[in-house]
C-alpha cells in the first residue's frame, strides 16, 4: 500500500461525518489535514499579500518533515499488514 492509499475512501467519509471511516481509510493524512490546510492557506496567502512564491525556511522544514512522516508511513502500514 502506498502512502496515499484510502485517500478517496477517507475524503467521502469525512463528506459524512465518519471519523472512525476516515480514521480506517487513511489515518496518517487525518493527523496532517489540520496541518496542511494551515501551510496551503498560510501559502496562499503570502503570496497574495506579497508575491512572494517560495516557502519561508520554516515552511520548508515542515515540507519536508512531512515527506518524511508519510514516507514513514508508507513503510510502517506495509509492515503491519
Amino acid at each position: 500500500l502506498c502512502p496515499g492509499c484510502g485517500v478517496t475512501r477517507m475524503c467521502l467519509a469525512l463528506l459524512r461525518l465518519d471519523l472512525a471511516g476516515a480514521w480506517r481509510a487513511n489515518a496518517a493524512l487525518l493527523l496532517a489535514l489540520p496541518m496542511l490546510i494551515l501551510l496551503a492557506v498560510r501559502l496562499m496567502w503570502v503570496y497574495v499579500r506579497t508575491g512572494r512564491r517560495m516557502p519561508s525556511r520554516g515552511e520548508e522544514r515542515l515540507i519536508w518533515g512531512l515527506v518524511v512522516y508519510f514516507l514513514a508511513w508508507g513503510v510502517l502500514r506495509n509492515l503491519m499488514a
